[in-house]
């Protein structure tokens, strides 16, 4: 667990160096980077079950990436709910490009010096993991 909680701090530090400058927190890189893979939108609760990331808390947040520019919410008519569509603005493609290219960059510099088949081993092993530790969870959260 200290290894993954390590590796969760020296990410956490990458991240939090990219968006000092955009001036958004860490959790909106994952909604921007989403967002940026999904052109034609997604509505809160999308976002916050392909992020897993509590929808409340989503849509509270999200109103400080739109204050930002970086977001627009389409609405369906006057009403703003769960529905609405959250689009990228240009400004907030731009923010999505640089965040993907610095996620790539940092993939090629934590791969140095390990081969590919250990690269497939070690997610194929870390999914698993994964996957262990969310039964785990959501058998204590019964």
């Amino acid at each position: 667990m200290l290894l993954i909680d390590s590796t969760h701090k020296c990410i956490s530090k990458v991240k939090q160096d990219v968006v000092e400058d955009a001036r958004i927190k860490g959790v909106h890189t994952l909604w921007v980077y989403e967002l940026s893979k999904h052109p034609e939108g997604l509505t809160a609760t999308e976002l916050a079950n392909i992020t897993g990331i509590d929808r409340s808390l989503v849509s509270r947040e999200i109103r400080s990436l739109e204050k930002s520019g970086y977001i627009v919410n389409v609405r369906t008519g006057n009403n703003r709910s769960y529905n609405s569509r959250i689009v990228l603005t240009e400004d907030g493609k731009r923010l999505g490009e640089r965040f993907a290219a610095v996620g790539m960059k940092l993939q090629e510099a934590a791969s140095k010096n390990i081969s590919r088949e250990e690269i497939a081993s070690f997610y194929s092993t870390l999914e698993k993991i994964c996957k262990n530790l969310e039964e785990i969870s959501q058998d204590q959260s019964e």
